[in-house]
C-alpha cells in the first residue's frame, strides 16, 4: 500500500458527480480500491457534509423527508431513550449477588440508544414496503448522519462516483474501510464474482445490477438488495 496524499474536500454535489471511469476486474482476480490503493485512488473523493440536504445528496436519507421532520422523530427517539434509562445504572449496581446465579454478576445489560428508535420507524415506513427493523439500512444511515450532522459542524464522507463496474467470474472487487458511500452506473457481477466493504454501513447506489443468477443480490452485495427492491417507486 503507498501512502498518497488525500484528496480535499469538496462539496456533495460536486463529489457525486460521475468520475467518467469504469472499474473492472477480470474473472479470478482481486482488486481493492481506496485512497491508498495503487488502482483509481486518483478518483476517490472526500465530500463535505455541511447541511442538511447533503445527506440527501449522498443518499442516506431520502429526499421527500424534510430535516425537520427526521430531526424531530431523532429527538423523540433521544427522550425516549433518556426516559427508559433513566436511574437504571444505580438499580443495576444496587443488585446483590444473591439476585441472580450468575457467580455475583448481573445479567442485565444497559440499552444502547441506538435501540430506540420507533419514531424514526414509523416517520420513514412509507419509503419502503416491507416492515422496516432497527437493522435496516435505511434506519441505519438516517439515525447515524442524523446523529453526525446535530454533534459537528462539518463532517467528511469518502466516497466513489463510477460509471459502471464489471466483476469477472470469481472475482472480488473490495472497498477500503474509508469508502463510506459508493455510487456507479451499472454493476454487473460475474458467477461467484463479490462485490465487498470493509466499512459500516456503506451507502451503495445504481441504476441497474445484473449477475448470472436470481439471488445475486442476496449473496454478493451485503445490504444493497434492501436498499435497491424495496424502495416505493416514484
Amino acid at each position: 500500500m503507498e501512502y498518497k496524499e488525500l484528496p480535499k474536500p469538496i462539496s456533495a454535489s460536486e463529489a457525486v458527480k460521475s468520475s467518467g471511469v469504469e472499474i473492472r476486474v477480470p474473472d479470478g482476480t482481486s482488486l481493492t480500491i481506496g485512497p491508498f490503493e495503487r488502482q483509481y485512488a486518483e478518483f476517490f473523493r472526500i465530500a463535505r457534509v455541511e447541511a442538511f440536504s447533503d445527506l440527501h445528496t449522498l443518499g442516506f436519507i431520502p429526499r421527500e423527508f424534510r430535516e425537520e421532520q427526521v430531526v424531530q422523530a431523532f429527538r423523540s427517539d433521544e427522550r425516549a431513550f433518556r426516559e427508559a434509562t433513566l436511574g437504571r445504572p444505580r438499580a443495576l449496581a444496587s443488585r446483590t449477588s444473591s439476585d441472580c446465579k450468575c457467580g455475583g454478576h448481573s445479567g442485565a445489560v444497559a440499552p444502547a440508544r441506538r435501540h430506540f428508535q420507533n419514531n424514526l420507524i414509523d416517520l420513514l415506513q412509507p419509503a419502503v414496503r416491507q416492515t422496516l427493523t432497527l437493522d435496516h439500512p435505511l434506519i441505519t444511515h438516517t439515525y447515524r448522519h442524523t446523529r453526525l450532522f446535530l454533534s459537528r459542524r462539518i463532517s467528511l464522507v469518502g466516497m466513489y462516483s463510477i460509471d459502471d463496474v464489471y466483476i469477472g467470474d470469481h472475482a472480488t472487487l473490495t472497498n477500503s474501510p474509508t469508502v463510506q458511500v459508493f455510487f456507479a452506473r451499472n454493476i454487473e457481477i460475474g458467477k461467484e464474482g463479490r462485490l465487498r466493504f470493509l466499512g459500516g454501513a456503506v451507502k451503495v447506489r445504481c441504476k441497474q445490477v445484473s449477475g448470472p443468477v436470481p439471488d445475486y443480490l442476496r449473496v454478493y452485495v451485503p445490504g444493497l438488495a434492501q436498499e435497491f427492491l424495496a424502495r416505493r417507486p416514484a
